[in-house]
């Protein structure tokens, strides 16, 4: 099965530390599971990596600045430009090597989703991720690069994402029916209609699932955790971004 990890199922887990992301990566070997990101993630990790650190630093200096005038001393300048810059410019680099380090695969932008003709055509034709009014760009790119990985190696599916607007359909428990459709043409099995789609069957190697965060995710398909650990909980939908690190 191919776990592919939407932006905002990762958001803020800069560094993949999270709990449910540690387990995860670390139980996907063993239980058949191909971790994947895509190259567009990549990039909206590096994206939001910049915004976060930059508005931590901001946030440091005003406070920075307030202890220096209440005890009459300079202010602490730990964080300065060259060091946030370098962090922000060395992040991108770092992550790919911390993927590669826990065998993640990076989804590389297909041929189709260069093609700014198809992309133009599916905006046209308000096929999701895009949406009626046009939002859904980084999105689409991604689903394309996902479509096109599952045509040259198909394979069971699980998206992991809590943005339901753009990826399920009115019931926020289920891909949208334009992209089980995709997925039928690029060979997997998912039932001719929204009513024949199965129930989620952990023994079923043809399904595409849609799970709304990596400990849903787990607790569905990697079960309760060994040891004195409690049973994971699911948990339920949030905002698309930012999302707490699991």
């Amino acid at each position: 099965m191919y776990v592919i990890l939407d932006t905002c199922s990762i958001n803020l887990d800069f560094h993949l530390s999270g709990r449910e992301t540690k387990r995860l990566l670390a139980e996907a070997p063993v239980n058949n599971l191909v971790v994947c990101v895509s190259e567009i993630v990549v990039k909206e990790m590096a994206r939001h990596f910049r915004k976060e650190l930059s508005k931590t630093r901001k946030d440091f200096d005003t406070v920075s600045a307030k202890l220096a005038h209440y005890l009459e001393s300079e202010p602490d300048r730990v964080l300065g430009a060259d060091t946030v810059n370098n962090a922000i410019e060395d992040y991108e680099r770092s992550f790919r090597e911390r993927l590669e380090q826990h065998g993640v695969q990076i989804i590389p932008l297909s041929g189709a989703a260069l093609d700014a003709r198809e992309v133009l055509n599916r905006y046209v034709g308000g096929r999701r991720p895009f949406r009626e009014s046009g939002v859904g760009l980084t999105d689409t790119l991604m689903w394309m690069s996902v479509l096109e990985m599952c045509r040259q190696g198909p394979r069971s599916v699980a998206l992991v994402t809590n943005n339901t607007k753009d990826f399920a359909d009115e019931s926020g428990e289920w891909l949208h029916p334009h992209l089980l459709e995709e997925l039928r043409l690029v060979g997997i099995p998912t039932g001719e209609t929204l009513d024949e789609v199965p129930a989620r069957d952990t023994d079923n190697p043809g399904d595409a699932e849609l799970y709304k965060s990596i400990k849903e995710f787990n607790a569905a398909r990697l079960g309760a955790e060994s040891g004195p650990s409690e049973t994971p909980s699911v948990a339920p939908g949030s905002a698309s971004e930012p999302s707490a690190p699991e």
